[in-house]
């Protein structure tokens, strides 16, 4: 993989705000999931709530085959649920309002997302059946790339059936030895400081990519460490030798982590892994949500 060299930014000056959330809502239970996890956050930090919801062309096209009448009742149909959304939302305290879009999913979130400008989208990493479970859907893969805001992914394992989402209390910044992760280590500390959790940096070194002594990778993570403790972060680190796509949800688990944070880097017009293919194995395989940053864009 080829690294894209970025201008760093100083998390201290680039605070994490949670006052904008955008939830893409399709009523499915990663999507309820989602909504859990943005009224704890808007508990936290007084955040507005956006729903968006995205009928598909064939969707669509199905309901106008059954004459104006099926196409009003459908249409009727999403408005009462979104209502009875928006309905639990003021119940709860929250503020939020409720979008209705037909076209392409992920180009219509996507395009709420420069629209709203909100610090946060929120969205479900899989779709409705049981075999689309082994793998990403299309639409959470386009998001992740596209998306110009960090993004906070549910993935098949992290769903909640409680009636609220757990606290975020231990945040897990997941790095590799193939990228440079100075920028996502700093923004981590602003997070757990923001959410008052414990930061476990977790530097994950692939086998494959052992040219440098353990020393190394050992001064790294207390460098970073250090820098985190020196404003009162609560902060410990981890390094691992294993395949990043393995050790590092395997690690998750081990830690009871509430949040795996990972940084995106710019590839042209779109955002990549670090390196490819570790951040959708981390969504596949973590029992708590996924956060990913896009290091290069405003945040």
């Amino acid at each position: 993989m080829t690294r894209t060299n970025l201008s760093p930014f100083d998390a201290r000056s680039v605070p994490f705000t949670a006052k904008d959330l955008l939830v893409a809502y399709d009523f499915s239970s990663a999507a309820d999931t989602s909504l859990k996890y943005a009224v704890m956050l808007s508990r936290q930090f007084g955040s507005f709530v956006h729903l968006i919801t995205v009928q598909t062309p064939k969707d669509y096209a199905d309901a106008l085959e059954g004459g104006s009448y099926a196409l009003e009742t459908s249409r009727r149909d999403i408005q009462s649920e979104l209502s009875h959304v928006e309905e639990r939302l003021k119940t709860a305290g929250i503020r939020s309002d409720a979008i209705r879009r037909i076209g392409n999913v992920s180009d219509n979130i996507v395009g709420a997302t420069f629209e709203l400008k909100p610090d946060l989208l929120m969205f479900g990493a899989f779709g409705h059946s049981a075999s689309d479970r082994a793998q990403l859907g299309s639409t959470a893969e386009h998001l992740l790339r596209t998306a110009g805001c960090p993004a906070f992914v549910i993935g098949p394992r992290a769903l909640v059936a409680e009636p609220e989402a757990p606290p975020i209390t231990h945040i897990l910044c997941a790095t590799t030895s193939l990228e440079s992760p100075d920028d996502i280590v700093l923004f981590a500390g602003h997070i757990a400081a923001e959410m008052k959790a414990h930061l476990e940096l977790l530097h994950a070194v692939d086998p494959a990519q052992q040219d440098l002594p353990r020393q190394h990778h050992e001064q790294l993570c207390e460098k970073w460490s250090h820098k985190l403790r020196q404003q009162n972060i609560s902060v410990s680190w981890t390094l691992l030798y294993g395949p990043p796509e393995q050790v590092i949800s395997a690690r998750a688990t081990e830690a009871k982590a509430s949040l795996i944070l990972f940084a995106l880097h710019r590839r042209g017009s779109h955002m990549i892994d670090c390196p490819d293919g570790v951040v959708s194995a981390a969504i596949r395989q973590a029992q708590c949500p996924v956060m990913t940053v896009p290091l290069g864009l405003p945040l």
